[in-house]
């Protein structure tokens, strides 16, 4: 089962079994009726967002303009191959949804909001949950399957205590670059974005300890969304983003 890109994609956390009614939430059905203008009769895709997909005919309309649908086929799919973990500081108002847009749209598998000691950030469950939307929409826009998971907030040190085997990049200026080839082909890859002012030296001592790679972005100073992005873009293509290191 393939999604054509002019083909939209809904949430319903829990999917009906074959054959089986599901009735969709009031924010998926508005999208459904007013934003793409669909009827009784007409098909869909929906996610759960932990990997299934199903194509779905809209059965009925409620008093209330919700969208009754029945399931016609289920297919699970596969978690992806690889891990990619952004954590990252957090940039205020509408640049960190910016930023979980733009990596949920790369594939990113799992976003830890990193504190730092120069941006001791204050997040709520109200927060997450906003985050949580965030990327949903994304993964519907994306076609995507598996919604990334939100993570609790973790400070540096916890973040590197908590890596296990993963390959962890920093993205710091300095010229320094991974062994990209080796890179590709990490299941898990972990990847540190600090905040406008830095990382601390303190900091920066841990991830001396911890077998951090520093990636350098290029010679421009980059706001934390973008160098998020910028990183991950470089490990998905395996360092292969600026001119600068494209000569061999």
């Amino acid at each position: 089962m393939s999604i054509r890109p002019d083909q939209p994609l809904f949430y319903l956390e829990t999917l009906p079994e074959q054959g089986d009614e599901g009735l969709l939430i009031a924010e998926e059905s508005r999208h459904v009726l007013a934003s793409r203008r669909m009827g009784v009769g007409d098909r869909l895709y929906l996610t759960d967002g932990r990997g299934v997909l199903a194509s779905a005919v809209i059965t009925n309309l409620l008093r209330k303009r919700e969208v009754m649908v029945r399931i016609e086929k289920l297919e699970r799919r596969p978690r992806p191959l690889r891990e990619w973990h952004v954590a990252a500081a957090t940039p205020k108002g509408d640049r960190m949804t910016t930023m979980l847009d733009m990596l949920t749209q790369l594939g990113m598998t799992r976003f830890t909001p990193l504190l730092c000691e120069h941006s001791p950030a204050k997040m709520t469950d109200k927060t997450l949950g906003r985050w949580r939307r965030v990327c949903l929409a994304a993964c519907k826009q994306s076609r995507r399957v598996w919604l990334p998971g939100i993570m609790a907030p973790v400070n540096v040190a916890g973040m590197l205590e908590s890596a296990g085997d993963a390959r962890i990049l920093l993205a710091q200026p300095g010229n320094s670059q991974p062994d990209w080839d080796s890179v590709r082909y990490e299941r898990e890859i972990i990847m540190l974005t600090g905040p406008e002012g830095g990382f601390s030296a303190a900091e920066l001592d841990l991830m001396k300890d911890a077998r951090v790679e520093a990636v350098d972005l290029g010679e421009n100073i980059l706001r934390v969304e973008t160098a998020a992005v910028a990183l991950m873009s470089m490990a998905a293509c395996g360092g292969k983003l600026f001119n600068k290191y494209n000569a061999h």
